[in-house]
Parts: structure tokens; sequence; C-alpha cells
């Protein structure tokens, strides 16, 4: 019974940690002032822009996400915490991604696109799905406005 009880108990705080964590990543995105993928609004027909920053905390996490599931993160590993991958992968995003190359800030869309792809990528792959060039906001992007 003890056991029932501990499990029932584990799978509600594993619930009430996902929407916690769903409130926070929406609470980031209004934070920058940019609404999140699912409620942006274009504006003139342009491209839903998601926020650099924002951009690079959610492609840390899906990488970091990918090398704990190929079991990259640990004692040995390429990252001995999550903290650690975060920390390292965040700052190599942020090279890649800043508002020097970025101005106009990141396509909502093409974040998406790369964070599925990123998640779904296997262990051997060393692709790089979310660099500026594949996600930046371009002139290419608002044409026709």
């Amino acid at each position: 019974m003890l056991n029932k009880t501990f499990a029932l108990l584990a799978v509600a705080a594993l619930g009430c940690t996902h929407r916690d964590s769903a409130r926070d990543d929406r609470n980031r995105y209004l934070m920058s002032g940019i609404a999140p993928p699912d409620e942006a609004v274009a504006i003139g027909g342009g491209p839903r822009a998601v926020a650099v920053e924002v951009a690079t905390d959610d492609i840390a996490e899906a990488r970091c996400a990918r090398e704990a599931r190929c079991g990259h993160i640990g004692a040995g590993q390429s990252f001995f915490t999550r903290r650690e991958c975060l920390e390292t992968i965040a700052k190599e995003v942020v090279d890649e991604l800043d508002t020097t190359h970025c101005p106009e800030g990141i396509n909502a869309a093409s974040l998406q696109t790369c964070l599925s792809d990123t998640r779904a990528e296997s262990c051997a792959s060393t692709a790089d799905h979310c660099r500026a060039s594949k996600i930046c906001v371009r002139d290419s992007d608002t044409a026709g406005e």
C-alpha cells in the first residue's frame, strides 16, 4: 500500500512540475516582450519572432535533453551535470545567435523545427539544426509585406 501511495505522489509531483515548467516558459516569453509562439501575432504579415535570449535557453534545453538521452551527462561523460551542460551549450548558442547575427530575433516556426529536430536527433549525429543561418529572421522572411 505504501508503494502505491508513493507512486501516486510521484506521478502527481511530476504533473505539477510539468505544468510549472510550461507556465515558466510562457512567463519567459512574456517578460521578453514577445508572445509565446502559440500566441505570437505576426504584424504586417511578417514571421513570428522570438527573442534571442529565449531561443538560446530553449536550444540549450533541447540539446541537453538529447545529451542526457544519449548518456553524455554524468561522471566520466561530456558533461558532469545537467547544469554544466546547460551552461556550456548556452554559451555556444549565444555566440552563434547573438543580436549581431540575429538582429531581428529568431523566426518562431524555424525555432520550433530546430528544437524538434534536435530532440529527435540520433546519438551518433553531429548535425546542428539551430544555426543562425537556419533560424534567424531574415529580410526574405518579411518579403511581400
